[in-house]
């Protein structure tokens, strides 16, 4: 039934990738990887706190956070906010994202 309901081309890439990633991820060891993000974390949240008018999203207690940190500057559109960020080599998403 639900090949009757898919449209298109099948993302073979995107599960590819998926796939390569997992294999990454579990080479490295999961361990490994959050003892890497859980600094990097902390500082990305030091960072925020000290700007002004900026609401931080998810728990404050870093042991209870991944590695994404979603935030919001207020009266700043998150548009303008990623391409000043991307402008300085700082990778994010801005916007809903299907997620509304």
């Amino acid at each position: 039934m639900h090949r009757k309901c898919e449209v298109g081309t099948p993302d073979v890439a995107g599960a590819a990738g998926l796939a390569a990633a997992c294999d990454y991820i579990d080479g490295t060891g999961r361990d490994r990887v959050r003892a890497h993000e859980m600094p990097l974390t902390g500082q990305l949240l030091d960072v925020l706190d000290g700007v002004g008018d900026i609401a931080v999203y998810g728990p404050r207690d870093r042991e209870s956070r991944g590695g994404v940190v979603s935030f919001n500057l207020a009266d700043v559109n998150a548009h303008d906010v990623g391409t000043i960020l991307d402008r300085r080599g700082i990778a994010v998403r801005a916007g809903h994202h299907c997620a509304r």
